[in-house]
């Protein structure tokens, strides 16, 4: 026998090997502990040192290692090794298996927080021992339930005692377990700067039609270009195995401005491509170009993130700047390069250059879309994508963006799929209203105090009056903006040392000659500032402060835990219902105008029925029908009342 061929047969002799004796089997039949019977001499040559000289063993080479082992002197200790797995029972009881409760699944989950350094918005910072206690309970076992065949009999222990029982409130649950084992990493400012910068290079004007010196703007950020930004950090981590969230904290673009992020055009893009014929008819005898993608090398660190990943429990881990060096490096060159070419182009171009990402990128939905659009008289089926603060991409990763939006759509009554203004923490809202403003900013909002105060006076009016406007407007301001600060504000020892001349002249209304009116006002302003300091240097616990940390925590703990679920754990069954082995789909397009053939549609239905199909288990099968009197037919059969 030559080489190759030992192979194969190596592997049977060393299987029958471990084979159980007969009259073991005899002896105990059915047990899981049982002799090995003696084969005789054992083969010179080893299953592991084979190397390059093994072959793969089909299903015919073994067979044919079996006919040559029935005409060997070994036939009769083959027939007592087969007479003994038949005996066995099952493969288990043949390899003294046990049985086990449950099989558990590790899955490893990083949480990786960009901009909480107090570097980001609002110069939030997050701390290891606050986020640990928030989130070292984070770590949890999920069960997967499972769906049953249609003819099962459903016998679950809670409801052994009913009879003929067909709908089940609590899901089957399987003997498959998730144990999710969540980090934390948290980055540092090297790494927020690059992504501060991504975001101001990869977005423009949602509305192309605005004025270019409008004070409120939204722009839309390129998803598809912020995803390969975020897919070289993950290679360059080193973290493809486990799943990535990135909760991102960067400064706002601007103050009246809002941003989102988008796949594809807006509407006014769609529109000013639907007017311009030469526009797509260059978009369509456009060629492949790097310079309108972000050019990227990627690359990975010289040590992994984790060495040895999943770890025991919930832990910190700070990424050094040298982990990020090389990454930041040439992430900073790429994003410069791009806004160079980005610079002083006209509306035509940026519609371009999209349409050519798209075109030439990765081939999927939107390009198919964009292709059949272009290709049709009107850009049919061509429409504006959503703005979303949070983007799902095609590998292990997803990221959250606290500073975009927020955004809202969805049914107007509620129910699945809604997204309102408040789906996402908002630090703005939470940590931001609350935290300590500037110097400059103070003087801004003294300015805006006085102003609003002083634009009430009419023409008849006392000078005691002006002193008390004066009050009410330091007082205000005070007890928002020098109250309870942990660092004081030069302006408000400005305004301390101001309140004592009002004071002093105040006091002079009472011992000069006044009316009696400017004396009972002075007198009452007095009293009213003897009652309290408002420029006091004594330190206050921040109630305010540590309530909105603590809100904003609780909202954003929430959400990793939504995210566990939804998007990281397979679907969970809410009710036992079972199967069917196949599935029947009516495909009824409804449309403005009329349109005789499915053809004529500018929808991809191949994509529809492969993305359905996508979604069936193993063992079901699917079946199509874009017949419209069938689908009426079937409408009526489902949804007309059935006397019984």
């Amino acid at each position: 026998m030559s080489p190759l061929r030992r192979g194969p047969g190596l592997l049977v002799v060393l299987l029958l090997a471990l084979v159980p004796s007969h009259e073991a089997a005899e002896s105990t039949p059915g047990t899981r502990t049982r002799k090995i019977v003696d084969t005789g001499a054992g083969s010179a040559f080893s299953l592991f040192n084979l190397k390059s000289q093994s072959k793969f063993w089909t299903e015919s080479v073994i067979r044919t290692e079996f006919e040559d082992l029935e005409g060997s002197a070994s036939r009769d200790s083959s027939k007592k090794a087969l007479l003994n797995f038949t005996r066995a029972g099952n493969i288990a009881n043949y390899m003294s298996l046990a049985e086990v409760d449950s099989i558990y699944f590790s899955i490893p989950v990083n949480f990786i927080f960009i901009g909480f350094d107090g570097k980001g918005g609002h110069e939030f910072k997050l701390g290891p021992e606050e986020l640990e206690r928030w989130f070292t309970k984070i770590d949890h076992i999920f069960e997967q339930t499972r769906i049953p065949p249609v003819g099962e009999v459903l016998t679950p222990f809670y409801k052994t005692s009913v009879k003929k029982l067909k709908q089940y409130d609590l899901p089957l649950v399987s003997h498959i377990n998730h144990n999710f084992s969540v980090h934390a990493v948290h980055m540092g400012e090297d790494v927020m700067s690059v992504f501060q910068h991504a975001i101001k290079v990869l977005s423009h004007r949602e509305d192309l039609t605005e004025s270019s010196e409008a004070v409120e703007a939204l722009q839309q950020v390129d998803s598809d270009q912020m995803e390969h930004l975020f897919s070289t950090l993950v290679d360059h981590l080193q973290i493809q195995e486990a799943y990535n969230i990135f909760i991102l904290n960067p400064k706002p673009l601007d103050k009246n401005t809002q941003y989102g992020y988008r796949k594809g055009f807006s509407e006014s893009e769609i529109n000013l491509l639907r007017e311009n014929k030469t526009l797509q008819a260059r978009i369509l005898q456009s060629k492949s170009d790097k310079k309108h993608f972000l050019d990227i090398e990627k690359g990975v660190n010289r040590r992994p993130l984790y060495e040895s990943h999943p770890l025991t429990s919930f832990s910190w881990t700070t990424a050094d700047n040298m982990d990020v060096e090389d990454w930041s490096k040439k992430c900073k060159e790429a994003l410069s390069n791009f806004e160079l070419l980005k610079e002083a182009k006209s509306k035509d171009d940026i519609v371009y250059d999209k349409a050519v990402q798209i075109l030439h990128g990765k081939k999927d939905e939107m390009h198919d879309i964009l292709e059949s659009a272009l290709k049709s008289s009107d850009l049919k089926g061509l429409h504006a994508e959503c703005l979303t603060d949070l983007w799902i991409g095609r590998d292990r990763f997803a990221f959250f963006d606290l500073s975009a939006g927020p955004f809202a759509w969805g049914p107007a009554v509620g129910g699945d799929g809604v997204r309102t203004e408040l789906s996402l923490p908002n630090v703005a809202k939470t940590v931001g209203a609350v935290a300590e403003v500037t110097e400059e900013e103070a003087e801004e909002k003294l300015q805006e105090t006085i102003r609003e105060r002083f634009s009430s006076f009419g023409e008849e009016y006392h000078a005691v009056d002006i002193l008390l406007a004066e009050i009410d407007v330091y007082e205000l301001f005070a007890f928002k903006h020098c109250v309870g600060r942990r660092v004081q504000l030069a302006l408000c020892k400005e305004l301390d040392e101001r309140m004592h001349e009002l004071k002093s002249e105040l006091e002079g209304y009472n011992t000069g000659v006044s009316d009696e009116i400017s004396k009972n006002k002075a007198l009452d302003a007095l009293k009213r500032m003897e009652k309290w300091n408002l420029f006091k240097d004594t330190s206050e616990e921040h109630h305010s402060y540590t309530v909105a940390r603590d809100s904003f925590l609780a909202h954003l703990g929430s959400m990793l835990w939504g995210s566990m679920r939804h998007v990281i754990a397979p679907s969970v069954s809410h009710r036992a219902h079972h199967f069917y082995e196949k599935l029947s789909f009516q495909l009824y397009f409804v449309t403005q105008e009329k349109v005789r053939n499915i053809k004529q549609l500018p929808i991809n239905v191949k994509l529809i029925t492969d993305g359905l199909s996508s979604l069936l288990l193993q063992s079901q099968k699917s079946m199509f029908s874009q017949h419209m009197y069938v689908s009426f037919i079937f409408l009526i059969l489902v949804f007309s009342p059935i006397e019984r």
